[in-house]
């Protein structure tokens, strides 16, 4: 890509854009670049999304789409959460083409330079972490609603990439008298705010109650530290949507820290989220007393039925559609 005619009408005169790969994207479907602009010295980071051009079925599908909701995302709501005081990165360029998508954001490593080892946070780097959850989980709160946000009828209609509808594969080959193909549709009503799967079939409305934005893949691999590990800012928003915040803060603890922590810790890091939460909505003038610390308990409590596996990955049929089921159950502990 030309890089200096792409971005020159966004910041201004250019003389030269170096580039350095730094990775691919799942499954080759592009890759990643830091990019040095000349003479400010500026560095971005550039995804560049190039779907193979023969993909096809379910998987190719989704992960198509979600490319175009990050690229909504970057386009209005994100915006909005750095006003927040969310700590994420910004874009310079977001496009769409022929032959895939190019998005163009400020580099957030000058500002947080740290990174954390996958399945290796400890309470220092969870808690700025579930601190940055509680200020976006707040920005985007459901009830009541601030007039001035941004729309997000562009993002997923139920967040994350673990849910019923993004296992139907899976779903599918499940044998035709397990309990948990019984069950997953009435279940998954329920986490998306139904009070039963007929209400949803019947095109009712769902509920909102305690719904906000999930990031939807917050782990270790997603978050960088400021120099001294007391702020923490987020990125790759391919799975941005709606849902229960809670869902972030499990995915987050379970999957991105060790055992250990888990078993010591647990209790202090969600009280320690909560307790910054309601700080946030306050402040916003959107306080929410019925979200209390007995309902978030018992959404972590659904998650970690889910997620802590022996190799805490969703790795067969019935740990994928048990994930997207069980956690249903978060949808009767919230009503």
């Amino acid at each position: 890509m030309d890089w200096v005619k792409a971005l020159s009408p966004k910041l201004g005169s250019i003389s030269s854009v170096s580039e350095k790969k730094l990775g691919s994207l799942w499954a080759g479907y592009g890759f990643v670049s830091r990019l040095i602009v000349k003479p400010q010295q500026q560095s971005y980071i550039a995804k560049q999304v190039r779907p193979p051009p023969n993909g096809k079925g379910v998987g190719h599908e989704r992960k198509v789409h979600s490319y175009e909701v990050e690229c909504s995302w970057y386009s209005g709501p994100a915006q909005y959460a750095a006003s927040a005081g969310v700590n994420i990165p910004l874009p310079v360029l977001v496009e769409k083409d022929g032959s895939g998508f190019t998005i163009v954001l400020k580099d957030l490593e000058p500002d947080f330079p740290n990174k954390s080892m996958k399945g290796a946070m400890g309470v220092k780097e969870l808690k700025p972490a579930l601190e940055w959850l509680a200020r976006f989980h707040s920005a985007f709160w459901s009830s009541p609603a601030s007039q001035q946000r941004p729309s997000t009828e562009s993002l997923w209609p139920q967040g994350t990439f673990w849910h019923l509808g993004t296992r139907m594969e899976e779903f599918d080959s499940m044998d035709s008298d397990d309990w948990l193909r019984d069950k997953a549709h009435e279940i998954d009503a329920r986490l998306r705010g139904f009070s039963s799967f007929a209400a949803l079939q019947a095109g009712e409305t769902p509920s909102n109650q305690h719904q906000t934005l999930v990031h939807g893949d917050f782990k270790a691999a997603n978050l960088l530290f400021s120099s001294n590990s007391t702020e923490a800012a987020a990125y790759d928003f391919q799975y941005v949507g709606r849902g229960l915040g809670a869902l972030d803060v499990a995915y987050l603890i379970i999957c991105s820290s060790s055992l250990p922590v888990v078993e010591q810790s647990e209790d202090e890091l969600l009280a320690h989220y909560h307790h910054h939460l309601m700080s946030c909505l306050d402040a916003r003038g959107q306080s929410d007393k019925s979200y209390t610390m007995e309902v978030l308990r018992c959404v972590y409590a659904c998650m970690k039925l889910c997620v802590s596996m022996r190799a805490r990955v969703f790795v067969c049929v019935r740990v994928c559609v048990m994930m997207a089921c069980v956690c249903t159950l978060i949808g009767t502990c919230c009503q």
